[in-house]
């Protein structure tokens, strides 16, 4: 969130907003996939795992189940920080079965 102070100590904050949302639903499986590509515009990402199975989520094609930024159980939800954004890609696998995901990406 862009944070503007002036020489007379007055703070303005300046919420990054925005007025589309995209869903897409990728399929996981335990085979690494997309979960978005890289976009210079995204202003914020959630992600919904739907599916029955935990969905280990990385930011390159190599995510596996034992080398992966963070987890994301069933029925689990995760809100992307807004500061500071990644705007690179994201992928995901499963360690058995497969899931499905709900990603509301904010341009």
């Amino acid at each position: 969130m862009p944070l503007t102070i002036t020489a007379s100590a007055n703070i303005t904050v300046s919420p990054v907003t925005s007025n589309t949302g995209t869903l897409s639903e990728p399929a996981m499986s335990t085979n690494a996939a997309s979960i978005i590509t890289a976009n210079s515009n995204r202003k914020g990402l959630t992600i919904f795992n739907s599916g029955n199975n935990s969905v280990f989520v990385g930011y390159a094609n190599t995510v596996s189940a034992s080398s992966y930024a963070f987890e994301l159980p069933s029925k689990a939800y995760y809100e992307m920080p807004a500061s500071p954004l990644y705007t690179g890609g994201i992928w995901g696998i499963t360690a058995s079965g497969a899931s499905q995901l709900e990603v509301v990406e904010f341009v």
